[in-house]
Parts: structure tokens; C-alpha cells; sequence
């Protein structure tokens, strides 16, 4: 599971019970099943004359809600304990209640779990942060770095990361970010984002890739180009213990934002990374 922290609390989003999507096939039919969800257990509408903002995401915090409903339709419970793993902590957390958050320019809702760092835990303001009953342990690549290359690599990156990018004729980077890890193997490599601006006032989108390159430069993977969101590498670190990398990812629109983790699932090309999200905030 994934969720943020902020002044101490931490928010985990949480799935329904599988047997809800069980004739579920598309992701239209997931939401339909979300809706249906709000829809029988929400006792109100969102009322924005409340204070706010509300913390992690959204406008406004519901507060007229079948709570037992909620209950019974997850698996998380009140009073579980659960591993929390930020880029620069890691501990445990007691679910305290539970919460739905509305997010007025998108129109959605979305359900979490409210937990409290136990045993010493001082869990840092994040946007993003994993959750689950157990996680692998925490090695020593396990803490996240950003490791840059030198200036003469970083100049051979830029051109390795330009070949075949899909802009303008004449297009140059306007701003890179370039981190090495062990993605695919126990062995130096690349991530690397690459702005190449926009061709007009109108592209709110702009030109952009993130690709992962070998040592020597090749390309093991274009994860992500010219798409809404901007997929900005953070830092890099082996969250799982298998002895590879992921990677802490920022993803930037020009209406909203979410963030992520960034992992190596095998074979080559695109389909060989995937990552996993938070919810998006923004419109």
C-alpha cells in the first residue's frame, strides 16, 4: 500500500476487499465499483465553508460516514500494526481510524487508513511512502541516495539520452537529472529525466523522457516520454532487499501531481519497469 505523512500521522490508502471487483474487467468498471462504494457509505456532500486544507490530499475530510461500513469492506483494520518505509525512515504504525478525503478540482474520493508512528518512529513529512503487514529489511542500500554522475559522464548522458527522443528538430535539454543505481543488475547504471522545453505557448505538456541507460550508455529502457506527467527521478534505493535499485519518482503535471516507486519487473524495453503510484492530487 502507499500514502504520505504529514505532522507526525501517516496516511496509507487502502484497497477494498478483492470479492468487490470480482466481475470488475476494465478500469471503468473499477471505478464504477468505487463509486458505489462512496456512494453507500457517504452521509454528506463536501461542505468547503469547513477549515482546511486537509493533510496528504484533497480539499475536505468527510465526516458524516458509515464508518462500519468501512470497516467491513477492508481489510485493514483499527488497531493494526503496519511497516512504513519512507525514503529516509523506516518503522512501524498503529491504523488509529480511518478517513475519505475529497479533491475538489479532480471531483474524487479517496479512502484511507490514519496511523501512528509506535516505538520512537518519527516519520518525516512525505509525499509518498510504502505500507504493508511486513516488508523485506531494510539493508544497507536500502536508505535513499543520490548519487550523480561526474560532470564529463553527465555530458556523454545527455547526448546518449537525446538519441531518438521523440521532439522538434533543433530541440535541446533544457534541464536533466541523472542518478546511478543497480536497476537491472549489480552494476552501475542510469536513470535519467531530460526537460526538452516546448515548441509554443500552447504545449503545456512540453517534450521530456525518462530512460534507463547501462554503463556504457545504451538504453535499457525509455519508462516514460512526453506523457502528462513529468517523471522525475528523486533518489535511488534497494527498497525490497533483492539487491537492485528502485527508484523514488516524482510525477509533475501542469494541473496536479502524485509520486511513486519506480522497480525493475525484468526483460527489456518499456514494459520491463512499472511503477507504483499514490493517488493524483490536482485536476
Amino acid at each position: 500500500m502507499v500514502g504520505g505523512a504529514e505532522k507526525g500521522k501517516i496516511y496509507i490508502e487502502i484497497p477494498l476487499k478483492g470479492m468487490f471487483f470480482g466481475s470488475a474487467k476494465t478500469p471503468q468498471d473499477r471505478w464504477a465499483v468505487w463509486d458505489t462504494f462512496f456512494g453507500r457509505v457517504l452521509r454528506e456532500r463536501p461542505d468547503f465553508t469547513r477549515p482546511g486544507p486537509v493533510a496528504y490530499w484533497g480539499d475536505f475530510a468527510y465526516q458524516n460516514v458509515d464508518w462500519s461500513s468501512v470497516a467491513g469492506a477492508v481489510d485493514v483494520r483499527v488497531g493494526d500494526v503496519l511497516r512504513v518505509r519512507t525514503p529516509t525512515a523506516e518503522g512501524s504504525a498503529k491504523v488509529v481510524r480511518y478517513a475519505i478525503h475529497y479533491n475538489g478540482p479532480g471531483d474524487a474520493n479517496l479512502l484511507l487508513a490514519v496511523a501512528e508512528p509506535l516505538s520512537g518512529f518519527k516519520v518525516p513529512k512525505t509525499d509518498f511512502l510504502i505500507a504493508a503487514p511486513r516488508l523485506p529489511s531494510c539493508e544497507t542500500r536500502c536508505t535513499a541516495q543520490r548519487r550523480t554522475p561526474d560532470a564529463r559522464t553527465l555530458e556523454r548522458i545527455r547526448a546518449a539520452v537525446s538519441q531518438g527522443a521523440k521532439i522538434p528538430t533543433g530541440q535541446r535539454i533544457k534541464e536533466i537529472l541523472a542518478l546511478e543505481g543497480r536497476f537491472t543488475r549489480p552494476a552501475r547504471q542510469y536513470v535519467v529525466y531530460a526537460n526538452f522545453g516546448t515548441d509554443s505557448d500552447t504545449n503545456l505538456v512540453g517534450y521530456w523522457r525518462t530512460v534507463v541507460l547501462d554503463a556504457t550508455l545504451s538504453t535499457i529502457a525509455v519508462v516514460g516520454e512526453n506523457e502528462y506527467s513529468h517523471m522525475k527521478p528523486r533518489s535511488v534505493a534497494d527498497v525490497d532487499g533483492d539487491g537492485l535499485d528502485e527508484v523514488w519518482v516524482g510525477l509533475h503535471g501542469y494541473e496536479g501531481r502524485n509520486a511513486g516507486l519506480m522497480y525493475w519487473r525484468g526483460g527489456d524495453g518499456a514494459d520491463s519497469f512499472r511503477i507504483i503510484v499514490n493517488a493524483y492530487n490536482g485536476a
